[in-house]
């Protein structure tokens, strides 16, 4: 009777191990998504009023640059200030946009499978009271994850 109960737990457990899900991601070369929505390849310019507060929202999206792909990916972006250095070297002075005047109201979007665009990334700017006016503001925004992982980031994007 021994016998029997350990070879069906042994069964069991057997059965349990054998139905491992691999609901495995195939990981994307680096350089393989990028963002669309910029007229000028690395720059969204938007005129703001500085003395009273509006609903400001900027969308863009993320692109997978191959042919689609068969699997749903997933790309979070995030604020990258160490890109000011290099955007004053090729625009000239500029501050970066203060925290408090900006979040993300979607920062992480989808790339369904069989396309090749997401639904919009959305940044919000708020208290444009609170800036200077006649100053130009900057927020670097790159690419942080992809399918939750930063393999496959291009970190020269």
């Amino acid at each position: 009777m021994i016998r029997i109960q350990a070879l069906l737990i042994i069964l069991a457990l057997s059965l349990f191990a054998a139905c491992e899900k691999k609901d495995v991601t195939p990981a994307l070369p680096a350089g393989s998504v990028s963002l669309e929505g910029f007229p000028a390849k690395d720059t969204i310019m938007r005129d703001m009023h500085a003395g009273f507060d509006s609903a400001v929202a900027i969308g863009f999206k993320a692109v997978l640059n191959s042919e689609t792909s068969a699997v749903d990916h997933y790309v979070t972006v995030r604020q990258d200030t160490s890109r000011m250095r290099e955007y004053r070297a090729i625009y000239g002075s500029a501050r970066v946009l203060p925290a408090a005047n900006f979040f993300f109201y979607r920062s992480r979007v989808r790339i369904p499978a069989g396309q090749s665009i997401s639904d919009s990334i959305l940044l919000n700017i708020t208290q444009q009271s609170s800036l200077r006016q006649l100053t130009e503001y900057v927020l670097p925004v790159v690419i942080k994850q992809i399918d939750g992982s930063e393999a496959g980031v291009n970190e020269e994007e």
